[in-house]
């Protein structure tokens, strides 16, 4: 029953991990809410924006290619870490300069109402994050989830250490609370990137069972294909709350951002399932037979207990949000009500992702990704000029929808030709999640 509950286990406990971690940023968020202005609280948010969006654009994928020519065993950890380390010297010398140099240009023109500063501090956290995200994909590239999990906790932990002394001693400025963001990332990101350099010492001796030379273009076409899909995602999820601050102002944007940051705690569940289901995902990619109910059980257990997430939401959402933040950002409340079916979709979504890139297709990820990502443009377009931030919650919970529409089909017409009713949960499946979570046996053996 032990190796039938591997991944729920491991699910299990990274879940609690990201929900410690989500706690935490949320306590950070409500700290700076109350700390600043509603239109400082704006800026706040769009710098972590930036940087969140230029990490994710500029990791190129290096993160899944090492997770996934780890794990067949292309390439041994040594070559792997001299190549990370020569991709970091590359984004930091090149890729950081330009960016400095275009963003202190155009910073008015793309940012309208937000203080340079913002994108300069922005930048240097930017590179930060890279740093932690090489990091840990090592971590699970070895299945060290426990690793994966306590850098991301001590980060979160350390920048709310650093906010509450701020909020303590009565500041008031929207840059500490960014410092602090950059404080806590990099010291997390060294100490997490000296524990691979321990790592690889440990390993120095490590093989590859097919090759030793690297190959440049067959890791990067893998990472780059996998990445496309990554980044169009990522805007996709994060393009409502630029266009509402380009369309009406930042303080607009730090209302919409509580909502989202309530409503994707939904997501969590997809994501722990995602990060320690990857590595045998693709070990598996070869074999449909052993692949597919992997992922439908994965698909079934994120359906039910999102779905359980979404109803406690509902209960709790307007007392928390009454009880934390002052009036002004109980506006938030209708976006959260009109988000939360479509971050659910998309939760269920990320499970079909996930699987369709172990199996070395991700540029079917992207296609897909990119045809939700032009239809959210042009619905952000025509609602928020028309009805404000409800109108963006509006376009992206349609789009989401979408996306998983989308992404169902093609799974089924191009990898499986299982009916998708199959992945519908049914009475059974629930009475098995229910028993899972209070650890008891299930005859159905999910995972």
């Amino acid at each position: 029953m032990l190796a039938k509950m591997k991944y729920f286990n491991l699910a299990r406990n990274n879940f609690i991990y990201l929900l410690i971690v989500s706690f935490t940023q949320f306590f950070i968020l409500v700290i700076v809410a109350n700390a600043l202005s509603v239109e400082e609280n704006g800026y706040y948010i769009l710098g972590t924006l930036i940087s969140g969006t230029l990490a994710n654009f500029f990791i190129l994928g290096i993160n899944s290619s090492n997770v996934y020519f780890k794990k067949i065993n292309e390439y041994s950890l040594k070559i792997l870490l001299k190549k990370n380390i020569e991709f970091l010297v590359i984004i930091g010398v090149f890729i950081s300069a330009i960016l400095y140099y275009v963003l202190f240009l155009y910073s008015e023109l793309l940012f309208p109402g937000v203080p340079k500063l913002v994108v300069n501090v922005s930048l240097l956290i930017f590179y930060v994050a890279l740093l932690n995200y090489i990091s840990c994909s090592f971590f699970q590239a070895l299945n060290l989830f426990h690793l994966f999990n306590l850098y991301s906790f001590s980060s979160a932990f350390l920048n709310l250490l650093l906010v509450v002394i701020f909020f303590l001693y009565g500041i008031d400025n929207y840059l500490y609370f960014l410092f602090a963001i950059f404080f806590s990332s990099l010291l997390t990101a060294l100490a997490a990137f000296i524990h691979v350099l321990f790592l690889v010492r440990e390993n120095f001796d490590e093989k590859s069972s097919k090759e030793t030379k690297f190959n440049y273009h067959k890791f990067y076409a893998f990472g780059l294909k996998s990445h496309l899909s990554n980044v169009v995602a990522y805007f996709m999820s994060r393009l409502d709350m630029y266009m509402i601050s380009f369309f009406i102002n930042p303080a607009s944007t730090a209302i919409y951002s509580v909502a989202v940051l309530f409503v994707e705690r939904v997501g969590l569940v997809s994501q722990s399932l995602s990060t320690v289901m990857f590595p045998d995902l693709v070990a598996y990619k070869d074999d449909k037979d052993k692949l597919y109910p992997l992922i439908e059980k994965a698909f079934k257990v994120n359906f039910v207990l999102g779905l359980l997430i979404c109803c406690i939401s509902l209960i709790f959402i307007y007392p928390v949000i009454s009880f934390l933040y002052t009036p002004s950002y109980l506006e938030a409340l209708n976006v959260f009500y009109i988000l939360l079916l479509g971050v659910f979709l998309k939760s269920s979504s990320r499970i079909i992702a996930i699987s369709v890139t172990a199996m070395g297709k991700p540029e079917v990820n992207f296609y897909t990704a990119l045809i939700v990502l032009v239809l959210n443009v042009i619905l952000n377009i025509h609602f928020i000029p028309i009805y404000g931030i409800l109108g963006a919650a509006i376009a992206t919970t349609i789009s989401y929808t979408f996306n998983l529409i989308m992404r169902l089909l093609v799974f089924r017409s191009k990898f499986f030709g299982y009916p998708i009713v199959n992945l519908i949960p049914s009475g059974s499946d629930f009475k098995d999640v229910y028993k899972l979570l209070l650890r008891r046996e299930s005859h159905h053996d999910f995972f």
